[in-house]
């Protein structure tokens, strides 16, 4: 018979024809029917209810049993429909073991609802309800037989149950008729709401997770810690072996800790409790008046609901947002959960399988009775992803993508492993969210590029629209496979995400990380900085080769360099130089300006480069950028006038930092200066600036590379002549020849305000007096 869905139906009914067959009769309202689908050996007894609107091979069935049976639209009339012989008195079922399989409603199970510590405390007067006889009175008269199932709307949601086993007999020792996977069997039995005792249980349904790639070492880490605390109870008890019971997963936002802890959850079908505490203080006017015993207390709803669900992991996320502080509003609401959380924490160790596991940004910004151990025992840290873990996140993103042709001609890898490569060099500081928002921006990109296409298609002519289509297809290569195309992806089989696509997502991406640290340099390429090319090779060298041919340096043991000093005239580029790398190597960057990082409190300027020596060791690979590097570095003799030796304490922050006491891998330090001769020694030996890079004011030839790219920005006569003027602009650095043209095109404007040209005699007048200033 053909099976038919429909929400209306009684959830213990079917509706069929009456000129239908069933084991050559003809059915009558109120008859049993055996079903079964697609050949399963679940099986359900529903009452007959005749129809003669429908076809006579046609069955109506509840909504329920379609999202029970897996079935597909070829054999979805592979139906099995018998007649129930209910002549002869059927046998009562005196204990039934009953597993829900589906539902919203949480019910807790029999194992746990009697467990001591559940009876002699007072969390049990929170569930009164008597779930037994509430089952018992929605499946009373019920037929069951091995593996069937129930159902019915409980607490206005459909539950579906399935029968475990079942017992005639109400001696404990008589054997129960075990009922799963028995594939023939004519025992048919009824329950009876008062001769029935009933053992109820949920099963375990996995959440969807997000696959987790990279952090591997970390899920073995915490699942090792929390099923041992699940399996190995007996052990513990029996050698008096205290369990690990609790967990502090410390990471950034983004990092992937509740990804980690749903996936340990399905890896040992523990059922996982999760709780916000920013939505607890969204709140915090509801729970003032609540007591740690009280009913609507909602931790302790979330931890006895835990308790009466064993094996289970509660989270509790935004654990931060309960830092104290004296200023704060809410301090008495956070020592009053703090106070709560503590209680609740402290009483699952008086019942077995129930793991806790907090969520943090920052341990040393958690309240001191949080960061006792007694309360969480483990720490697992969670840090920034390193280059091999983005590449292989980028891997698990980039596999359900239709990549276009290599970034780079010359590599000899394959087109993912291409892509892999460059965005996990250019992606530093990059948490697992943030990459995966970068591949999703990336698509969005190509797919407002075709729909750009096709638009401009309509409105242009039928020969330009030829036109233009062949030369938009020429930048699209159409991917001929798609079966790396995942059937839940948004992005369409036939699109073709380029390179410009990801430099587009790249450029208006906010990663997490870089917008709490908030050190952004301006754009700057190193075409746009003339001369110089002999200092721009070696920067790069030092720089962005230990990033690039890492395996190269291992092999051949050479530690890379730490740090550049650039030193030399003001004006000839240095800054420019150090942006240019950042812009081009797409390196994050924190910027420290000598002048302004001093605080007048004590012991807050040191503390501010430790915390940015900090995050920069999270971001790797990262560049520190200190400007005037003289006016935080000087010699300790310059500082004799220092009455509180504010330098000196700061110097030998920057010192212990640099190389004192934590190793920088990936970390480079480039310091500029005007004043090398005022910097103190220590910094200057090897191993700390060890790449003293000289930066002198540009040659005739440099000169005239400068004016060359000054010159595309601004309009010149053709009686301008830059060779005769980079020679009479001697000892002028690359700022004065800017600010040259500059002052001679504001000259050109206060002499006509309709000008659009610069003169040669604009540029004479000025460089007359620049020289006059010079000499």
């Amino acid at each position: 018979m053909i099976p038919i869905f429909k929400e209306e139906i009684n959830s213990k009914q079917v509706l069929l024809s009456s000129s239908s067959l069933i084991n050559l009769k003809a059915p009558s309202n109120n008859d049993i029917l055996c079903i079964s689908l697609n050949n399963s050996f679940q099986k359900l007894y529903l009452s007959c209810v005749l129809n003669d609107d429908l076809d006579e091979n046609v069955i109506a069935l509840p909504k329920w049993v379609s999202l029970i049976f897996n079935h597909d639209d070829e054999n979805v009339n592979n139906i099995n429909v018998q007649l129930v012989d209910i002549s002869n008195d059927m046998p009562i079922v005196k204990k039934i073991s009953l597993i829900k399989i589906y539902g919203d409603v949480w019910i807790p199970s029999s194992k746990s609802l009697y467990s001591s510590f559940i009876q002699l405390s007072q969390r049990v007067k929170s569930y009164q309800l008597d779930w037994h006889d509430l089952i018992l009175t929605h499946f009373d008269d019920q037929l069951v037989s091995e593996n069937s199932l129930l159902s019915d709307v409980i607490m206005d949601q459909i539950c579906v149950f399935r029968v475990e086993r079942i017992q005639l007999s109400n001696d404990d020792n008589s054997e129960f008729i075990p009922t799963l996977h028995v594939q023939s069997s004519s025992l048919i039995a009824k329950i009876d709401q008062h001769g029935t005792k009933v053992d109820i249980s949920s099963l375990f349904v996995s959440r969807k997770v997000p696959s987790i790639v990279g952090f591997e070492n970390e899920i073995d880490s915490l699942y090792q810690i929390i099923n041992d605390s699940f399996s190995n109870v007996e052990i513990h008890s029996k050698f008096g072996i205290p369990e690990t019971r609790t967990a502090l997963i410390i990471g950034p936002h983004g990092s992937g800790k509740k990804s980690l802890i749903q996936h340990i959850c399905n890896k040992i079908s523990a059922t996982l409790f999760m709780i916000s505490l920013t939505t607890m203080m969204i709140k915090h006017d509801m729970f003032e008046n609540i007591d740690d015993d009280d009913d609507k207390n909602p931790l302790r709803i979330m931890f006895t609901k835990a308790m009466l669900s064993a094996p289970s992991v509660i989270v509790i996320k935004d654990l931060d947002i309960l830092a104290v502080d004296d200023k704060n509003y809410f301090d008495e609401w956070k020592m009053k959960v703090i106070g709560m959380l503590v209680r609740e924490i402290q009483d699952i160790y008086k019942i077995d399988q129930v793991f806790v596991v907090g969520l943090t940004c920052d341990r040393s910004k958690l309240p001191e009775k949080l960061r006792n151990l007694e309360i969480f025992q483990h720490n697992l840290v969670l840090s920034l992803p390193s280059r091999k873990q983005r590449e292989e996140i980028l891997s698990l993103y980039l596999s359900k993508l239709n990549l276009s042709f290599s970034v780079n001609e010359a590599m000899n890898n394959s087109v993912m492993n291409d892509y892999i490569t460059k965005l996990g060099l250019m992606t530093s500081g990059y948490v697992p969210k943030d990459l995966g928002k970068l591949c999703r921006l990336a698509a969005l990109q190509a797919l407002n590029n075709i729909e750009n296409i096709n638009e401009y298609n309509k409105i242009t002519s039928v020969s330009d629209s030829m036109n233009n289509m062949i030369k938009d297809l020429t930048k699209l290569r159409i991917h001929e496979n798609d079966e790396n195309m995942s059937e839940n992806n948004n992005v369409r089989p036939s699109l073709i995400i380029a390179w410009n696509d990801f430099e587009y997502a790249m450029s208006i991406m906010h990663p997490l990380q870089k917008i709490e640290l908030e050190s952004i340099l301006p754009q700057q390429k190193w075409n746009d900085i003339g001369g110089y090319e002999h200092i721009k090779k070696k920067i790069k060298q030092v720089i962005e080769w230990p990033i690039i041919k890492h395996e190269t340096y291992k092999k051949l043991g050479v530690e890379p360099s730490s740090g550049i000093l650039l030193y030399g005239p003001s004006g000839c580029g240095k800054t420019l130089m150090v942006r240019a790398l950042v812009t081009e190597s797409h390196m994050n960057v924190i910027c420290i300006d000598g002048p302004k990082i001093y605080s007048k409190y004590l012991g807050d300027t040191e503390k501010t480069i430790r915390d940015l020596f900090k995050r920069a060791r999270q971001i790797i690979p990262c560049i520190i950028f200190i400007d005037e590097l003289d006016s935080i570095a000087s010699k300790r003799e310059w500082d004799c006038n220092n009455s509180n030796g504010v330098n000196e304490r700061v110097l030998s922050t920057l010192l212990n930092e640099m190389d004192g006491i934590q190793d920088l891998k990936q970390v480079f330090i480039i310091g500029c200066t005007n004043k090398p001769d005022q910097i103190d020694d220590a910094l200057l030996r090897p191993g700390r600036f060890d790449q003293l890079i000289y930066v002198e004011l540009p040659n005739e030839l440099e000169r005239l590379n400068i004016l060359q790219i000054i010159s595309k920005k601004v309009l010149f006569n053709n009686d301008i002549n830059l060779n005769k003027l980079s020679k009479k602009t001697n000892l002028f650095t690359g700022a004065d020849l800017e600010n040259l043209i500059r002052e001679s095109g504001l000259y050109a404007l206060r002499e006509n305000i309709l000008s659009t040209k610069i003169y040669n005699k604009h540029i004479e007048l000025i460089l007359k007096n620049k020289i006059k200033t010079l000499k």
